[in-house]
C-alpha cells in the first residue's frame, strides 16, 4: 500500500515539475517577445529624436534672426541721438 502511495506521490511531482518547467519557458519566451519588441519601437524613437535634432538646428537660426532685429533697434537709437543734436544745434542757432 505504502508504495502505491509512493508512486502516486512521485508522479504528481514529476507532473508538477514539468508544468512549472514549462511555465518558465512560456514566461521566458514572452519576456523575449516583449524585448525585441522594445527595441525595435526604440530604434523608431531614435529616428524621431534626430529630426528633433534638426528642429533644435532651425530653432537655433531663429535666434540668429532675433539678433538681427536686435541690431535694428540699435540703430533706431542712433536715430534718436542724431536728433538730439539737431535739437542741440537748434539752440547753438538761436
Amino acid at each position: 500500500m505504502t508504495t502505491i502511495v509512493i508512486v502516486i506521490m512521485m508522479m504528481m511531482m514529476m507532473t508538477m515539475m514539468t508544468t512549472i518547467v514549462v511555465m518558465m519557458m512560456m514566461m521566458m519566451m514572452m519576456m523575449m517577445m516583449m524585448m525585441m519588441m522594445t527595441t525595435i519601437d526604440d530604434d523608431d524613437d531614435d529616428d524621431d529624436d534626430d529630426d528633433d535634432d534638426d528642429d533644435d538646428c532651425d530653432y537655433d537660426d531663429d535666434d540668429d534672426d532675433d539678433d538681427d532685429d536686435d541690431d535694428d533697434d540699435d540703430d533706431d537709437d542712433d536715430d534718436d541721438d542724431d536728433d538730439d543734436d539737431d535739437y542741440d544745434n537748434d539752440e547753438n542757432d538761436d
